[in-house]
């Protein structure tokens, strides 16, 4: 065991683990889902100056990609 991988058990008190499988995982989803998320921002964003939407759905749009957002990344880092 590495000291690198010993030191993360210590501060994890056993509870999380340090697996390379899980952290590429994690890293491929959350980028997919930040990518997403900015996708769906550009676009509300290019469909408000086409006013082809309000700004208030606009901002719905946008609080709504946020706040899954921060769930998707809870779940992918839990």
């Amino acid at each position: 065991m590495t000291p690198e991988i010993q030191w993360f058990n210590d501060g994890a008190a056993g509870f999380l683990t340090a697996s390379s499988l899980m952290l590429a995982i994690q890293l491929i989803g959350c980028s997919l889902a930040i990518s997403y998320v900015a996708w769906v921002c550009v676009a509300s964003y290019n469909d408000w100056g086409n006013q082809e939407i309000s700004g208030s759905e606009m901002f719905v749009t946008w609080f709504r990609c946020i706040a899954s957002l921060m769930v998707l990344l809870y779940l992918f880092t839990t």
